[in-house]
This record gives structure tokens, C-alpha cells and sequence, in this order.
């Protein structure tokens, strides 16, 4: 028995991708969020060295100042991200991607 003809492009073109085929661009996505993270911690770091050795005082005070803005959006990045994992977390996406071998 002979299928239908299809009279419509969306009976033809699949709407999405196979399965596995964004699993790099989610391995990539994940990439970026740990560079940002591991970005974030150096700055604080950065921020606690300057501050331990100003050049002036007022150096110093700024340091401080931006140790302190640093670690709020150290905190709301992590907040987020944790978000997000929580969100991907009851689909399949996580398995999928942690299961890529470099």
C-alpha cells in the first residue's frame, strides 16, 4: 500500500532536529557558563590582591568596593545557573550532553 501524497512542506521538513544533533551546542552552552564562572572567581580574586596591596589608599577603598560587586554577581550567577540546571534537569538534555566525550 502506497503512502499519502503529501501536500504540505511541514509534512515533509522535520520541525526539529534529530535527537543528538544540539548535543554540542548544549555541551558549548554549558562551556561558556563555566568560563563565566571561573572569569567571576579570578575577578574576586583579582579584587582581593589589589586590595592587599593598593597603591594608594584610595586603590584600596575601590578594590573593596568592587570585591563587593564581583561577589553579588558571583551569587546571582550561581543562583541562575543553578536555575537552569534545575530546569534542563527533567529532560534528557543533561544526560545527553554529560555523556560527550571531548
Amino acid at each position: 500500500m502506497t503512502e499519502p501524497t503529501r501536500t504540505r512542506l511541514s509534512e515533509v521538513v522535520e520541525t526539529f532536529a534529530p535527537q543528538g544533533a544540539n548535543d554540542s551546542r548544549w555541551f558549548l552552552m554549558e562551556h561558556h557558563l563555566m568560563q563565566a564562572k571561573l572569569s567571576l572567581q579570578e575577578a574576586q580574586r583579582a579584587a582581593v590582591q589589589i586590595y592587599a596591596n593598593p597603591e594608594n589608599a584610595r586603590e584600596g577603598e575601590l578594590a573593596n568596593d568592587c570585591f563587593v560587586f564581583i561577589a553579588r554577581a558571583y551569587a546571582e550567577f550561581l543562583a541562575q545557573h543553578a536555575a537552569l540546571l534545575a530546569y534542563i534537569s527533567d529532560s534528557d538534555i543533561s544526560e545527553r550532553v554529560g555523556n560527550v566525550e571531548l
